[in-house]
């Protein structure tokens, strides 16, 4: 999933994920306790940034997932 925040609002879409040739400025790994709250780590995330940032949170689930 990805979160991305532009004009500050927020939309959650289901992919595609980054390309290579796109920054990655960090990483965070969470566990939590389903996507929807992943979802909810990720708005808060962008609402510190605020609204004039053009950015986004990409959410993925790590391989080895039990």
């Amino acid at each position: 999933m990805k979160n991305p925040q532009a004009d500050g609002k927020q939309t959650v879409i289901d992919g595609p994920y980054t390309e290579a040739r796109e920054i990655v400025g960090g990483y965070l790994m969470l566990q939590t306790r389903s996507d929807d709250e992943a979802a909810e780590w990720a708005r808060r995330f962008l609402r510190v940034h605020g609204p004039k940032w053009d950015i986004e949170v990409e959410m993925r689930r790590p391989d080895h997932q039990e």
